[in-house]
């Protein structure tokens, strides 16, 4: 696939749960710095762009990229699980110095 940068990741989910469940709500803190946010679980993407000249020094970037993450949240009484699929699309304008 000349002419094509491809690349792919895996992390972790950072939540902030805030929830409240039959009246009873989960408390904002904990976690690293008792900000509330806690990991949750792993998250996967992949994502292909290219880019095109527009002239010397300008170029579009435009590249698709797809993100799966599953968390796993704690709720008062309980957790959450959390599944996440997102299709992304970015497109923008680059200038070689």
């Amino acid at each position: 696939m000349s002419g094509f940068l491809l690349w792919a990741g895996a992390g972790l989910v950072l939540a902030h749960a805030e929830s409240t469940v039959r009246g009873l709500a989960w408390p904002e803190s904990g976690g690293p710095f008792d900000r509330g946010y806690r990991a949750t679980g792993p998250t996967l993407a992949a994502a292909a762009g290219r880019r095109f000249g527009l002239g010397r020094r300008l170029e579009l970037h435009v590249e698709g990229r797809l993100a799966v993450s599953w968390a796993r949240v704690p709720v008062e009484g309980g957790e959450a699980s959390v599944p996440d699929r997102s299709l992304h699309l970015r497109v923008g304008l680059g200038y070689r110095f």
